[in-house]
């Protein structure tokens, strides 16, 4: 089960600010600091477990702002309720349109949606207002009602790492992870959004998880959604979304789709490594993706382990599979007869309604558990 942070009204007002993605908003804003990224947490406190209260202080990875109102006063006694209001993932998975909405506790609706692949390049939004129009049209005819709408960035061009840093206070800490992880990841900030997370530990050094994710990619999703006239609220990697979705301390994830593959191996509760990869703009059928991601899955456990020789990963450590080509059957007996490992059921924290598609949408169940 995956457990998560709990923080304070203070530190979650700190926590996954988008600021680029805030340039997008018509009214400017005063700057505030760089927000963390925010991960699993090694201390393990389950959410389903968590009260109503400590539902509403989880944080949330890369939520843009929304116009502060005035506070309402409210009769009598009343508890926070963390699903009062709907919530609608979305995202893109191929040349398909994956939404859901969740509402009172439960899973509403869900629905695929098919577009012409010209609204993408290379796995990538290219035409905003085309897209945008699909989504609007997808939204209405379905009638997912108005709510709060939460999205993944592919995993695409992004880079993720764990870098040890000097001990300093934390108004200092930013700037350091920054030049580090200009250092040694070669990023550039003019292409690049930079989010981190502090990690717990009591070492000399400080642990701090790092991601950097492609600018354009981002701006181009967010004004698709923009689009379909609505405002995404939260921006999430879609690989972390899986992570959230799996709910396991540790897990090696494979998503697989008509054009895109999605991989992570969680340690700790750490995405200690996220893999993306680009399958072409032709659309492959289930048996060509699954092929495809068993290798791929294959040769990323066998970098890993080359990688982390003092710390290979444990041949208990389970696979999970999610996708498109997940619903293929043989595709769980390919990969663990090739990866010599077992592949788990899915089991996220979530009730599930009777005949639910689970493996084609965890991505979205992933970005609700973000949301409520």
């Amino acid at each position: 089960m995956m457990f998560w942070p709990k923080f304070s009204e203070d530190e979650l007002r700190e926590l996954g600010e988008l600021e680029e993605v805030e340039e997008l908003e018509e009214e400017k804003k005063p700057a505030k600091k760089r927000g963390r990224f925010s991960l699993p947490n090694p201390f393990r406190r389950p959410v389903i477990s968590l009260s109503f209260e400590e539902l509403e202080e989880l944080e949330e990875i890369g939520e843009l702002e929304e116009e502060e109102k005035p506070a309402k006063k409210r009769a009598g006694f009343s508890i926070p309720n963390p699903f009062r209001r709907r919530i609608i993932s979305l995202s893109i998975e191929g040349i398909t349109l994956r939404i859901l909405s969740f509402d009172g506790g439960k899973i509403e609706r869900w629905a695929s949606v098919p577009f012409n692949p010209i609204f993408l390049v290379n796995g990538f939004v290219a035409d905003p207002i085309g897209l945008g129009q699909v989504i609007r049209i997808a939204l209405i005819e379905r009638e997912f009602g108005k709510g709060r709408l939460v999205t993944a960035l592919p995993g695409l061009g992004s880079v993720s790492r764990v870098l040890n840093v000097p001990r300093v206070d934390k108004g200092r800490l930013g700037g350091v992870v920054d030049r580090e992880a200009r250092r040694v990841m070669s990023i550039s900030p003019e292409t690049s959004h930079l989010v981190w997370q502090a990690l717990p530990g009591k070492a000399v050094q400080q642990q701090v998880y790092v991601l950097a994710t492609p600018k354009e990619p981002l701006y181009s999703l967010v004004e698709a959604i923009k689009v379909a006239g609505i405002t995404p609220k939260i921006v999430d990697l879609k690989p972390l979304a899986l992570a959230r979705a799996v709910n396991q301390q540790n897990a090696i994830i494979a998503n697989g789709e008509s054009n895109s593959i999605e991989l992570a191996i969680i340690v700790d509760d750490i995405p200690r490594m996220v893999r993306s990869v680009y399958l072409g703009a032709e659309v492959m059928n289930r048996e060509r993706v699954a092929i495809q991601l068993a290798e791929e899955l294959s040769r990323s456990i066998s970098y890993y382990n080359d990688s982390n020789r003092a710390n290979p990963l444990d041949r208990d450590i389970p696979i999970y599979l999610t996708g498109e080509a997940a619903e293929d059957p043989r595709l769980a007996i390919m990969v663990s007869d090739l990866a010599k490992r077992r592949v788990a059921p899915l089991e996220p924290a979530l009730k599930l309604p009777p005949d639910f598609p689970l493996a084609q949408y965890m991505v979205n169940i992933g970005l609700v558990l973000k949301a409520i």
